[in-house]
């Protein structure tokens, strides 16, 4: 899918691939490893007999993982990748497993750099340059939003910029962890919340419904990291990280090179990003709007031009190309020919009418000294604010309550008034070890994190000993005194 090539200690783990070199699926000679994620790896092929390069991206499948419902997820969901014909969307070929069961997908090759790299060497884009960039990206997910897939990963990472005659073409790739809006199911288990953190939506860190709106936010972090060169929400754990994206108010936006940001282009932003759903732009198509807007403002002589020979579903343009407007000549009138100038009696007239100003204008009127100013009432104590804590828990959609009410799922925000009696919270998540949390009035505050315990599986008991075989002549047993039971020191601890 990219050109990109892999570092050192990729290229050292490339001799202990056993997939390089070979003949993959009966068809596809791998020739090189150009990714490796969490879940997946990446090849360059060749495709037999046609002699095209592709990329084939092999899924693997985890310990967890149930083959017969992954497959037919998998299925579904390729099939589905593969109506996709947007030319800013990366185009699918081929799906299916090997003899091996190892499910891959076949897509076209891109030459082009992503993003990520662009920004890795460039620091930050401007706003013209990266509006342009979600302008396309924008039209590749619209289509796939119409057909009911949510792509659930928008990162620079996956979005990657080809050279062309018109300018920078974009590409969307990966759209490995999907979801399709129509479906209950997914891809993935239950409670794994999908994504990448510094990307997600408050919606996926909830693990919560999820649909075109999630990717209108994503896309909204990567315009906020191409304009300023950094993304919004950051923290040192990956915990603190999405409860941000949960909590924290989106910072102003400031340019690293000390440049102003547009506040048209930050509006813009700043909606992508709501927390609320319902408060972003509805669709791609109404970002799309929104983001032609702001290129109006920003360049009046920008126009929208159609690629030649790419069919657009949309009639709206693929390419943006700056088109100066120029003036007309400066023509002599002919009457002016001959005419004796005017310029003495301008001269004549605007001293008549100086004259005139300074005669009329009125005398300055006397100063009056202020009044003095009245005695300020010393001002009263300030009452106590409450606090607020933030708690967030590994891993994340734990029930909170208190008493028998439930206050939410984390992360979540609690407000604690100043004063008050000691709070016990109880927070539990099924299969985890349940946490009892004491909140103080007035000093419990900020970030607080919770590491949940899975629950230890039960131990087996043991199986029954064997009865003993009797003897021959039992003997008589002398009766002996009972023990006195031993006295049970029960202590509770609160």
């Amino acid at each position: 899918m990219t050109s990109t090539p892999l570092d050192a200690a990729s290229e050292r783990d490339d001799r202990r691939d056993d997939l390089l070199g070979t003949l993959f699926a009966g068809k596809y000679q791998m020739l090189e490893r150009i990714a490796v994620g969490g879940m997946s790896r990446v090849y360059k092929a060749m495709q037999l007999p046609l002699g095209r390069t592709v990329a084939v991206k092999i899924l693997e499948l985890r310990r967890t993982d149930k083959p017969e419902e992954f497959n037919r997820r998998f299925v579904l969901e390729a099939a589905a990748l593969a109506r996709l014909r947007h030319p800013n969307t990366i185009t699918a070929f081929d799906f299916g497993h090997d003899e091996a069961g190892r499910y891959f997908l076949v897509t076209e090759f891109v030459m082009g750099t992503s993003v990520a790299r662009l920004l890795r060497v460039e620091k930050l884009f401007s706003a013209t340059r990266a509006l342009r960039i979600a302008y396309q990206v924008t039209r590749s997910l619209g289509e796939a939003h119409k057909v009911g897939i949510v792509h659930r990963d928008m990162k620079p990472a996956n979005l990657m910029v080809e050279d062309s005659e018109e300018g920078e073409h974009v590409k969307v790739l990966d759209f490995g962890v999907v979801k399709m809006m129509d479906d209950d199911q997914d891809l993935t288990q239950v409670d794994q919340v999908v994504g990448s953190p510094r990307y997600m939506a408050p919606e996926q860190v909830q693990n919560a419904d999820v649909d075109a709106r999630t990717d209108v936010y994503a896309l909204g972090i990567v315009l906020y990291e191409m304009i300023t060169g950094e993304v919004p929400f950051d923290g040192r754990t990956t915990m603190q990280l999405l409860a941000a994206h949960v909590m924290n108010p989106v910072p102003a936006m400031r340019r690293s090179d000390g440049k102003p940001v547009p506040p048209a282009v930050e509006a813009l932003v700043l909606r992508c990003l709501e927390k609320d759903p319902a408060r972003r732009f509805a669709s791609m198509e109404a970002l799309r709007d929104g983001i032609s807007d702001v290129l109006a403002q920003l360049e009046p002589s920008m126009v929208l031009r159609q690629t030649p020979g790419t069919p657009d579903p949309d009639p709206m343009a693929v390419t943006f190309a700056s088109s100066p407007t120029l003036a007309p000549p400066l023509r002599a009138s002919p009457r002016a020919a001959g005419r004796a100038p005017r310029w003495p009696w301008v001269l004549i007239g605007l001293s008549l009418g100086l004259a005139v100003f300074l005669f009329l204008l009125p005398a300055p009127s006397p100063q009056v000294a202020p009044a003095p100013a009245a005695p300020v009432a010393p001002a009263l104590p300030a009452a106590a604010q409450p606090t607020v804590v933030q708690l967030v828990t590994s891993p994340v959609g734990a029930q909170v309550r208190e008493g028998e009410a439930l206050l939410g799922q984390t992360p979540m925000s609690l407000t604690v008034p100043s004063e008050g009696d000691i709070r016990y919270l109880n927070v539990r998540r099924e299969g985890y070890e349940a946490v009892t949390v004491e909140i103080l009035p007035g000093l419990s505050s900020g970030l607080m994190e919770l590491r949940l315990d899975p629950v230890a599986p039960a131990r087996a008991a043991p199986p029954p000993r064997p009865a003993a075989r009797p003897a021959s002549k039992p003997a008589r047993a002398a009766p002996q005194k009972a023990a006195p039971a031993k006295e049970l020191d029960i202590r509770l601890e609160r």
